[in-house]
């Protein structure tokens, strides 16, 4: 999955796939401000095919009524260290492997042209997925970011309606990027 080089993915079901960590959750340039009453996690870092953590952050946080989830945001924040990334790359990298990974489900993604808006000193792509299943429509925010320092993630996911109740936390968490 990471062979084109460091690609991450957030899709609805790969929430159950990783054990959280304990949480560090604002450490220097990797930070965010997170939506209030959700619970956030440090999750294990992103690694290559020989096992090779990229390093930098990555965090989970999740909108919870009682046990049942609601929408989740993830963050991931990799030092560039001396890497030389394409933006397009990478977004093309993510969008690739969440696509994989609803397909693997049986899911098909429908992915909205690809634009750019610029988040303070960094370059961004975004897109918004759809996903329909027989019963229910699930709906994906993906933004990638490369600064002089990092590569950042976010990504945002929920049922539909649960998506677009809870968008302005998605939208106040990734405004906090450009601070």
């Amino acid at each position: 999955m990471l062979k084109k080089g460091i690609c991450f993915s957030l899709f609805l079901l790969g929430l159950f796939y990783f054990n959280p960590v304990s949480a560090d959750l604002n450490n220097g340039d990797c930070s965010l401000e997170w939506p209030k009453n959700w619970e956030v996690t440090s999750m294990p870092q992103f690694r290559d095919d020989h096992d090779n953590s990229f390093g930098g952050k990555r965090f989970r946080a999740m909108l919870k009524d009682n046990e049942d989830l609601k929408v989740a945001l993830e963050f991931t924040c990799i030092p560039l260290a001396n890497r030389k990334l394409s933006l397009e790359g990478e977004f093309e990298a993510a969008s690739k492997a969440i696509e994989a990974g609803y397909q693997k489900m049986g899911l098909e993604a429908q992915f909205s042209p690809a634009t750019k808006n610029p988040l303070n000193q960094s370059s961004t792509l975004e897109t918004e997925i759809t996903v329909s299943a027989p019963e229910i429509t699930l709906k994906q925010a993906l933004l990638i970011a490369i600064d002089s320092q990092y590569l950042y993630s976010l990504s945002y996911t929920g049922v539909e309606s649960e998506f677009q109740n809870n968008l302005k936390a998605y939208q106040e968490a990734r405004a906090s990027l450009a601070k």
